[in-house]
């Protein structure tokens, strides 16, 4: 990836962990995050005259597949979008999946039936991250881990429907979450002590 000169000379524009910024050449201002223009962008080029820029964006389109564990077993993709649909987990029943996917123009959790079909989205955060889904032992309600802004924390979203839940509020990053096998605590990993 490489930055791109501003048609004046007076600012770079550059790609840092797939957003696009903006920096003054003198050095006096902090960089400016150009905001509203997609994830996973990099190789700006900005036009010397008419002030417009062109660059790349990314897709992952990563899809869920499944096989039976015997000897004949074959793979088949059950959930696929064009975009990027990962991180399943059955219910404990085996009747549902869980996963994260970018289906809807930002990451969210989706739950299907089983053969993939059905898919309903579980949350609307609209902004960050929100992965790893898990299912309670119950299958009334899934753990998960969500950046809306800021840091990762822990939500819980019930199956049934409704605002997920956030069950952590540390600065820290808080994430993988995962059930006890009662249902009564939810473990997660966390930098809190500087270390995951």
């Amino acid at each position: 990836d490489r930055p791109a000169w501003s048609g004046d000379s007076r600012e770079i524009i550059y790609s840092r962990s797939g957003e696009l910024w903006r920096v003054g050449v003198s050095g006096a201002k902090e960089p400016v995050r150009l905001v509203g223009k997609g994830s996973n962008l990099s190789w700006p080029s900005i036009a010397r005259q008419g002030r417009r820029m062109v660059y790349e964006q990314s897709f992952a389109d990563a899809n869920v597949w499944r096989m039976a564990l015997s000897a004949d077993g074959k793979p088949e993709r059950v959930i696929a979008s064009s975009l990027e649909d990962s991180q399943a987990e059955y219910s404990p029943d085996g009747r549902k999946i869980a996963f994260s996917s970018s289906r809807s123009g930002s990451e969210e959790i989706w739950v299907t039936d089983a053969d993939g079909s059905n898919a309903r989205q579980m949350t609307s955060f609209a902004v960050g991250s929100v992965t790893a889904p898990r299912w309670s032992p119950d299958g009334r309600n899934l753990a998960l881990a969500a950046r809306p802004t800021g840091n990762v924390d822990v939500y819980v979203v019930s199956v049934q429907g409704g605002s997920p839940r956030r069950h952590t509020t540390h600065a820290a990053d808080d994430a993988s979450a995962k059930w006890s096998r009662d249902g009564k605590w939810i473990y997660f990993a966390s930098n809190r002590t500087g270390r995951h």
